[in-house]
């Protein structure tokens, strides 16, 4: 527990330091281009993660898993995984900027400049870094793109505030980042896997890659671009706000996964099965918690925040913040028992659990955005995530095991919905929340210094 605490530690201050500097760059655009324009770069956004997606094809997680049993064969797993990562993105590309140069031509810059984002993002090495447990050297090439990020709007896009100069920005991020683990990686000489290779291996990972294509739609990246189809550029823009904050929240969870995924690995390879168990389950309650904290400040402070960061306009968007951050109690725990399936090679399961996500986040979104705009969006996040972490704990075994834990946390996420609809409830219902929540957050830490004064 304390070597899975402090690599959370590490990812998420590198990531503190990537987020900050990126609410910073989007303060800077939401006040320096219209409203239009501020939406045009979240879809530009968008479209980069969801072709990063796409594109992934599960390669990420089945390279860190494969580092952490097999580290000496480093050098072969990170050949295969850039090969098949870019190779896919290729084809891709070739096919959306050929097809916006005859159809869209209006359209080619923002496609283009989505499509070298995401090839920025593609050939990262962060999680060989993460295999390899060497979470600071993630963390610090994390925030090296925030912060180049940060640079870029603060020179490039004061001087000229246009959308297009804005992407070029989180283009040249993006790659700064990716540079960045190669060179803490050091891989060696990357050997080419051969046709053979590639098959068997996205055989084996493909499930892992749908999950994540069908987890991305739940984090609301789609919802951004359905918002502009359906509503406006300016409702897209209303609704990157609070989806910032709560993504931003929300990494604590996945890193949460990610420090988890090489001890669990091992220790299924090694046969240490209860330990492995026990491991994932004493995680869960300060995973929980956190969860709970971050729940009770949006309701106290989320109106606050979004209307002082990202100005006036923003002013009403606090109950998107709440019921976003509702999914954050269940989803905080769910996440890291779905990634301990993948350390047991039960991809097909993850798989469904993501499949459930997903299948709920979609239909709800064509259902709620037409009706109820950013509102439906969030509910469909919302309900998608949490479906997709009961199915994940359901189908690790962990559901059972947990049940007062979930239980007690269902009820009080519950709160979330009369804190979202009045004003007047959000703080003290926020403030309970919070107590609870740090509670237990503190709780393992509590004992855990317990026991040793008493073993000293």
């Amino acid at each position: 527990m304390r070597q899975a605490g402090r690599s959370i530690s590490r990812l998420a201050a590198g990531e503190a330091v990537n987020k900050l500097a990126r609410f910073a760059a989007a303060v800077i655009l939401a006040r320096t281009l219209s409203l239009s324009d501020f939406g045009v770069v979240n879809v530009g956004i968008a479209i980069a993660g969801i072709l990063l997606t796409l594109t992934a094809l599960g390669m990420p997680e089945y390279g860190a898993r494969q580092v952490a049993v097999q580290p000496r064969e480093a050098e072969r797993i990170a050949g295969t995984v850039l090969s098949v990562r870019v190779g896919a993105l290729s084809v891709i590309a070739v096919l959306m900027v050929g097809g916006a140069a005859i159809l869209l031509p209006e359209q080619l810059m923002l496609i283009s400049l989505s499509v070298a984002m995401a090839l920025g993002l593609s050939t990262s090495a962060d999680w060989l870094l993460r295999g390899r447990e060497q979470m600071a050297d993630a963390a610090g090439a994390t925030a090296l793109g925030g912060i180049a990020v940060l640079a870029g709007c603060c020179s490039l896009v004061l001087l000229l505030p246009t959308a297009t100069a804005a992407l070029v920005v989180f283009v040249l991020g993006e790659a700064s980042a990716a540079a960045a683990t190669w060179w803490r990686a050091k891989p060696g000489r990357i050997e080419l896997p051969s046709r053979e290779t590639i098959k068997r291996v996205v055989r084996a990972s493909w499930p892992l890659g749908a999950s994540g294509v069908i987890i991305y739609a739940s984090y609301a990246n789609l919802d951004s671009i359905l918002l502009a189809i359906v509503r406006s550029d300016a409702d897209a823009g209303l609704y990157s706000a609070p989806y910032r904050l709560f993504l931003a929240a929300n990494a604590v969870t996945v890193f949460a996964a990610y420090s988890l995924l090489p001890m669990l690995s091992r220790s299924y390879h090694e046969g240490r099965l209860a330990e492995k168990r026990n491991l994932l389950l004493r995680a869960f309650t300060p995973l929980a918690g956190y969860g709970l904290m971050v729940l009770g400040a949006a309701e106290i402070l989320g109106e606050t925040v979004l209307s002082g960061l990202f100005g006036a306009d923003f002013t009403g968007t606090g109950p998107l913040l709440i019921l976003l951050c509702m999914s954050l109690p269940l989803y905080s725990i769910g996440y890291p028992a779905g990634y301990n399936l993948i350390s047991e090679q039960r991809n097909m399961r993850f798989f469904i659990g993501g499949a459930v996500a997903g299948g709920l986040n979609l239909a709800l979104m064509g259902v709620l955005i037409p009706l109820y705009g950013t509102y439906g969006a969030a509910i469909a996040t919302t309900v998608g995530l949490v479906g997709g972490a009961v199915a994940w704990l359901a189908l690790s075994g962990s559901l059972r095991a947990s049940a007062p834990l979930f239980v007690g946390i269902a009820l009080a996420t519950l709160f979330g919905i009369p804190a979202a609809s009045d004003s007047g409830l959000a703080v003290p219902i926020g403030a309970a929340t919070l107590l609870c929540g740090a509670v237990m957050f503190l709780t393992p830490a509590v004992r855990a210094r317990a026991r040793s004064r008493n073993t000293g």
